[in-house]
């Protein structure tokens, strides 16, 4: 037998119990899990397990240049283009690949890497998640990554 709700609580609930019996569940929110996807790529690394971050400013200034050096010598591109202002192919893809191994190896801030490489906060973000997805699809990359990791774990950086 039917009974009036007698809040508006009960009121929506019937509605969502209606609805669902005539259209099924309601439609998934697909912005949401995109932006989900986003910030579990930034949070969840891709390689191996996560190095002790440094908490020394000056510590982390080390080993970022450190991590530039090595990225350079492996790319085969200078120190000067990486951290210059050329948008060729092979520059930015060395500049992402040392955005992500500081940002994996240290425990510094957004602003701090992109400074280091004369670039604002977002560019050094954007330049982890497209060194992520890259890691996860192309293999050269995956190799200089892995090279470069390698050179900073045989300097003795990682703790």
């Amino acid at each position: 037998m039917y009974q009036e709700p007698t809040s508006r609580r009960e009121l929506v609930e019937r509605y969502r119990n209606v609805r669902r019996k005539l259209w099924g569940p309601p439609p998934v929110n697909v912005v949401k899990k995109k932006r989900e996807e986003k910030w579990r790529l930034i949070y969840n690394q891709p390689i191996g397990p996560m190095a002790q971050p440094v908490q020394s400013c000056k510590l982390q200034f080390d080993i970022m240049r450190r991590i530039l050096d090595c990225v350079s010598k492996v790319c085969g591109i200078s120190v000067e283009k990486i951290t210059g202002m050329s948008r060729k192919h092979e520059d930015v893809q060395a500049r992402q690949i040392f955005c992500f191994l500081a940002r994996r190896y240290t425990d510094a801030s957004w602003s701090r890497i992109g400074n280091f490489v004369n670039r604002d906060h977002t560019t050094a973000l954007v330049s982890v998640l497209s060194a992520q997805k890259k890691y996860a699809r192309h293999r050269p990359i995956v190799d200089q990554v892995i090279a470069c990791v390698g050179l900073v774990e045989f300097r003795g950086e990682r703790r």
